[in-house]
């Protein structure tokens, strides 16, 4: 369910009501006519390429966001010249030291209400550069965390989470047959995380989570505020 604190369609409703029968009115929407009539997180779909040198480091990135955007339902006008900044937090100013790099977006109407829900942009952005890296260091033939460390020389808080999320993980150690594990980084709203997670997928593709591993530090004005405990979930 959407953020209610900022959709006040019900507040419409109840006043419509009133007026037509001319008394106070309580709106109670059922769970299922709720999620019917909601305000949905955005559907994106992202491009993205790569060009990486002889070592296998990339120096090109390119990065196309394809969304529809909350801030124009939000805030009408918000979009000029079919651009939306909002579409791309996550994607610009990326940690990684790569020399080359064009994001872009591209404002889609797909018909369907859409508004903010928690981490907004960072979501979708998130899951989508982390996701290329992986690929990245696959095709680089390198481990996704030596690749990621490599990338992170000009991000000391970057670079921070990220070893204290893999060390307290146990990267590098053995694994049980059929298991693995992943891991990324990000800045959202000046909290940097890392996180580690250790998964299996079994024969018809279900991906099951035995153990994650998170730490984050939290920044504010250039200071940071604090630094948050390794979490363990499993």
């Amino acid at each position: 369910m959407l953020n209610g604190r900022i959709e006040l369609d019900f507040v419409t409703d109840a006043l419509e009501a009133s007026k037509a029968i001319k008394a106070p009115v309580k709106v109670i929407y059922s769970r299922e006519g709720d999620m019917q009539h909601d305000f949905y997180r955005c559907a994106s779909c992202h491009k993205m390429g790569a060009g990486l040198d002889a070592k296998g480091a990339p120096t090109l990135w390119t990065h196309l966001v394809a969304a529809p955007s909350s801030m124009e339902h939000l805030f009408p006008g918000s979009v000029k010249n079919g651009l939306d900044p909002e579409l791309v937090e996550g994607a610009m100013a990326m940690p990684y030291a790569i020399p080359n790099v064009l994001v872009e977006c591209k404002v889609v109407d797909t018909g369907i209400p859409v508004g903010f829900w928690r981490s907004v942009n960072n979501s979708y952005n998130a899951f989508a550069v982390e996701t290329f890296i992986d690929e990245l260091a696959h095709e680089s033939r390198k481990d996704p965390y030596h690749f990621r460390r490599d990338l992170l020389t000009d991000s000391p808080r970057h670079l921070r989470v990220l070893n204290l999320a893999a060390e307290k993980a146990g990267w590098g150690t053995p694994l049980p047959a059929g298991r693995a594990r992943g891991i990324e980084v990000h800045l959202s709203f000046q909290r940097y995380v890392a996180e580690v997670a250790k998964v299996s997928v079994a024969s018809d593709g279900a991906v099951q989570v035995h153990k994650a591993v998170c730490n984050a530090i939290f920044v504010l004005a250039g200071k940071r505020i604090r630094k948050l405990p390794v979490g363990r979930v499993g």
